[in-house]
């Protein structure tokens, strides 16, 4: 069984190697450092966001490209930003309601509609 010893590092030159096809794939890529990390929106950018998601909760994609157009964010910022804003309108509704809660665990709401729907619970 004969071994071929491959050095990549001299494969690395415009040189093409048949014993490593496999590998130049991943050769020819640059290295792509991670795109993570918070950014910050300027306040311009969060009150344009947060008036838009005022009016509309969810965005058509052209409506979300003419927005991160007009803002100088990507489209992908402005997508992670309206996914984020619904989670928190959701949660912060969720709260609100848990506030109304009494303390047997009914709810303020539920005790109103029971009591106009049942004629014999009315004062």
């Amino acid at each position: 069984m004969n071994i071929i010893a491959v050095n990549v590092n001299q494969s690395m030159g415009n040189m093409w190697d048949p014993r490593i096809s496999w590998l130049y794939p991943y050769m020819n890529k640059s290295p792509q450092k991670r795109k993570g990390g918070q950014i910050r929106f300027t306040n311009e950018q969060t009150d344009a966001l947060e008036h838009k998601f005022d009016s509309h909760k969810y965005l058509s994609p052209q409506e979300r490209k003419k927005l991160a157009k007009s803002l100088s964010l990507s489209e992908r910022q402005v997508k992670t930003w309206f996914q984020n804003r619904r989670a928190k309108w959701r949660r912060v509704r969720k709260d609100g309601e848990d506030e109304d809660e009494m303390p047997n665990g009914a709810s303020a709401r539920s005790l109103g509609q029971l009591q106009t729907s049942n004629p014999y619970l009315q004062c």
